[in-house]
């Protein structure tokens, strides 16, 4: 029976945080996505099947909320978990990848991946300028889908940089106390003596930061290292005096079991496993009665008679409901968990909303609780049990940009899921009402001037066709387009630029369209467009309002 144990055990260490003075968990209820269960009495180390047989293939949540033995119940807490479908699953290798360099796109080349998931690739960079650029990759499994493009910065020197070879002196302090830094002269071999006194400071965690000067004068980023200064309580503790460990996250069968010269021996625990990648974790306690934070190591079991090394060679990972990025390692027996490093990189946001527009770098920073998920994979191609957590962030998303000009509609295909299409109307003057009409697919549109102020617009529907009236500040308008409704085709949209007060459309503001305002007012039948431009004051409404605005326009003039 597929159960959620794993993922339980996760939840129980941090709803346990909010209890931690009571004798122990003993009750829990959990529901996943919108059922909730009766309430479940727990087993010894607070542990519980659930079982996910019957779910759709999809996005789901898992909630659990914990009760102790002083009938305090915690805060609930919720964990996205994914349901493959089998066509999904059946993807197991990547047949090619393509890759481009900085953003010449139409200059990708494409090469085959054998069976290992690698690739050779030749790229050419005689011809790239000094400075920085980027190589970006994706890849098609055997399913023929393709992953989300994955960049990595790279830097060109200049002739002048690149004949620095070492570095000269480096300059080093402790946590925040850059007055108080220290410099020190490196030898030939780019290595410097430090010395370094920290019999004054108090315990707990502290910085060391570094940066270096090569022989051509130029710093380098700093780098900071964090370490520990132990109580002189906590520095008596001389050796771990036994271990606690469970196998693939069955905590109700712990062992405990004393060490002897800080080893253990686990072999009786592993004799029963089935074929396949397990986990093992395990925490430790010292002479003086600490525990320490649970660790948790991938290893393999193979049938017996298969005469050979078992070895971890990768893992998969994926953010959201993203295609899976798989990575080579150098094959081990165990994999830490704790050496996997992953780039947050490419991620697709599970819906826009609440971002920031930044309008350097064209990104849109949209708040997420994003979905990570990983296994670890075997030189069999077998697959582990998925770990499975959240990432509360603000996802960076790229905002392409189509340059809109008066009244030259465009078409563009409709923004998909989790990703920004930008429009931008470039050097407004001051007294400028820009009208953009919007048809086709059905989209959200959010309005922004140069430095990523939000702005207001007037929005009206008709006849399917929406239309958005505002009057922005010099300079850059950029209008950005998410969430498109139903299945996204294309859409069409249309900037029309007018003179703030240019009533008639003659192309400057004077009494005469003060006179044509005032035969509107009176109930005079103009254009559609017409009566967008009579709406002086922009608030939906044409009245004698609007003739007070256009009056003190034309005096001002």
């Amino acid at each position: 029976m597929r159960t959620g144990r794993l993922l339980v055990l996760l939840l129980l260490a941090l709803l346990c945080r909010g209890v931690a003075d009571a004798q122990s968990v003993q009750r829990a209820r959990w529901w996943l996505d919108n059922e909730p269960q009766p309430v479940t009495a727990l087993a010894s180390f607070g542990s519980f099947d659930v079982p996910l047989q019957g779910l759709l293939p999809g996005l789901h949540t898992f909630s659990a909320m914990v009760q102790d033995s002083e009938n305090r119940w915690s805060p609930a807490v919720s964990h996205y978990f994914v349901i493959m479908s089998p066509e999904a699953a059946l993807a197991r290798s990547f047949s090619k990848c393509q890759y481009w360099v900085d953003a010449d796109f139409a200059g990708a080349k494409t090469s085959a991946m054998n069976g290992g998931n690698v690739a050779s690739v030749d790229m050419d960079v005689k011809s790239l300028k000094p400075g920085l650029h980027a190589v970006s990759v994706r890849a098609q499994d055997d399913g023929g889908r393709w992953s989300p493009a994955v960049s990595h910065y790279f830097v060109i020197m200049s002739p002048e940089a690149a004949l620095a070879r070492s570095f000269s002196k480096c300059q080093y302090w402790v946590d925040a106390d850059f007055a108080g830094a220290k410099t020190s002269a490196m030898n030939g071999g780019n290595v410097a003596s430090v010395d370094m006194d920290v019999k004054s400071l108090k315990p707990g965690l502290h910085a060391v930061s570094v940066r270096a000067q090569d022989d051509g004068g130029r710093w380098s980023p700093v780098v900071s290292q964090f370490f520990v200064i132990m109580s002189p309580e906590a520095a008596a503790a001389t050796h771990a005096a036994q271990c606690r460990y469970w196998i693939d996250g069955d905590n109700t069968g712990a062992v405990t079991t004393a060490m002897t010269g800080n080893a253990l021996h686990v072999d009786k625990a592993l004799s029963g496993l089935k074929p396949g990648i397990h986990t093992i974790t395990c925490l430790v306690q010292d002479n003086m009665g600490r525990w320490s934070v649970s660790v948790t190591h991938f290893f393999v079991v193979l049938d017996s008679d298969v005469l050979r090394e078992a070895m971890l060679v990768g893992y998969e990972y994926w953010f959201n409901s993203a295609p899976r990025i798989q990575v080579a390692m150098t094959p081990a027996q165990m994999l830490d968990m704790d050496n996997i490093v992953v780039p947050i990189e490419n991620v697709v946001p599970n819906k826009i909303a609440g971002y920031r527009f930044d309008v350097p770098t064209l990104t849109a920073l949209v708040p997420d609780d994003v979905l990570f998920g990983l296994q670890v994979v075997d030189d069999a191609g077998n697959l582990s049990g998925a770990r499975i957590d959240t990432i509360s962030m603000d996802v960076p998303v790229a905002v392409p940009l189509v340059q809109l000009r008066h009244r030259q509609p465009v078409t563009h295909a409709a923004p998909a899921a989790g990703t920004i299409q930008g429009y931008q109307v470039a050097h407004l003057g001051a007294d400028c009402i820009v009208t953009v009409v919007v048809e086709g697919t059905d989209v959200k549109a959010d309005f922004f001037d140069g430095q990523g102020n939000q702005l207001e617009a007037t929005r009206t529907v008709q006849d399917g066709v929406t239309t958005y009236c505002l009057q922005p500040p010099a300079g850059n308008l950029y209008v950005l387009t998410y969430d498109a409704a139903g299945d996204a085709s294309e859409n069409t949209l249309e900037a029309i630029i007018d003179i703030h007060g240019d009533v008639n459309n003659d192309g400057e503001v004077s009494v005469a369209d003060i006179t044509l305002l005032v035969s509107i007012v009176m109930g005079g039948e103009v254009e559609d467009e017409t009566r967008v431009r009579a709406d002086v004051n922009l608030d939906g409404e044409i009245s004698i309002a609007d003739v007070t605005a256009l009056v003190a326009i034309v005096m001002a003039q």
